[in-house]
């Protein structure tokens, strides 16, 4: 009787540790990724929005109202996403994709750019690693379309 209840004793905390090592799921890593992009991104932003395939956000300039910038990508064609501190240029910590994927629009010029970086505050401990990794997990969730021919 007692080998039968460690056995199952065993079994059971096992169930329980796979099921805590378990990843997010999609609609947690969205909530995740807005919370920290409103809390730590390094500026006044606005109109977030974080889906699968599409992430944006309105950066508006500290020094005048009808200046702003606008972030756009979908994070599955960004690769890997990794981060990195920059001590140099813009220094901070900055979440990076292996391509130019992100799409910035600035208002002043009424321009577009390319880039593969974002910036964000280390508010937290390893904040930008960690929006890497959620990025990654993100990508997962984004459904390819399927070519019609």
């Amino acid at each position: 009787m007692k080998k039968a209840i460690t056995i199952l004793t065993i079994c059971l905390l096992a169930f329980a540790g796979m099921q805590n090592a378990q990843a997010q799921t999609k609609e947690e890593t969205i909530e995740w990724i807005k919370e920290k992009l409103e809390k730590y991104y390094k500026g006044d932003i606005d109109e977030i929005t974080v889906e699968p395939c599409l992430i944006k956000w309105k950066h508006y300039s500290s020094r005048a109202d009808d200046v702003y910038w606008t972030y756009s990508f979908n994070p599955s064609l960004g690769g890997n996403w990794s981060s990195y501190e920059n001590s140099g240029g813009t220094p901070g910590y900055w979440v990076k994709a292996e391509a130019s994927i992100i799409k910035v629009y600035y208002s002043y010029h009424n321009s577009y750019s390319d880039s593969k970086a974002f910036i964000i505050s280390d508010g937290e401990p390893h904040l930008a690693e960690r929006m890497a990794k959620a990025l990654n997990h993100l990508a997962t969730f984004c459904e390819k379309k399927k070519e019609a021919f």
